[in-house]
């Protein structure tokens, strides 16, 4: 069952492929089709550096050129990320928490944290617009990662492959922009109060 009796999507019903995040969100979006309450959110900064922490078995920050993520918009919002050590799905407070403001305990982060943007976009939108031929991760002919079992993601009728449209955050066509609190207003979050649960 994708969706258990709480209405949460199941991790092992998932399909997912390492270093595919944008492809293992779009196959979420595959199943859920017209629901309206989910938004993919792409993570980067313009330098294409965002620093994120829990991310898979590292004990410090990681570094990403970009993430993905999907994030359901209810009363309590959740956050679904298959790359991080919190839970599945996460509580969307705790999750930008101890993801993104902990970089404020950093000095030498500090400013990496206002450079983070989010580009949000809704589940339908990005299902039915993303297109993508693997080819950010293909080096002297030869994948970086192995790719996903599943056949190409194929939905733009005008091209192959539109990544870039979504993760560079110079791009202001698709999806709004915002920056970590920004992005708690829009999902009506306090995020004064998540800094000083960090910070308590």
């Amino acid at each position: 069952m994708f969706v258990n009796a709480c209405k949460m999507i199941v991790r092992n019903e998932c399909e997912y492929a390492s270093c595919y995040c944008e492809e293992n969100i779009w196959k979420i979006c595959e199943k859920l089709k017209d629901e309206r309450d989910y938004y993919v959110l792409f993570i980067s900064t313009l330098d294409k550096r965002v620093p994120i922490w829990y991310q898979g078995e590292r004990k410090g920050v990681c570094v990403w050129d970009y993430h993905v993520v999907l994030c359901k918009n209810q009363e309590t919002p959740i956050i679904y990320d298959f790359d991080t050590r919190l839970s599945f799905p996460c509580d969307f407070g705790e999750y930008i928490a101890k993801s993104f403001i902990t970089n404020l305990m950093y000095e030498e982060l500090e400013d990496k944290f206002s450079d983070i943007r989010f580009r949000v976009i809704s589940s339908i939108e990005f299902y039915n617009n993303f297109s993508s031929d693997r080819s950010h991760m293909m080096h002297d002919g030869k994948y970086s990662m192995p790719p996903p079992q599943w056949n190409l993601i194929q939905m733009d009728k005008n091209c192959t492959h539109n990544l870039d449209e979504y993760r560079d955050m110079s791009r202001t066509n698709i999806g709004q922009i915002v920056n970590v609190q920004g992005l708690c207003n829009m999902f009506k979050v306090n995020f004064v109060g998540l800094i000083n649960h960090v910070f308590s």
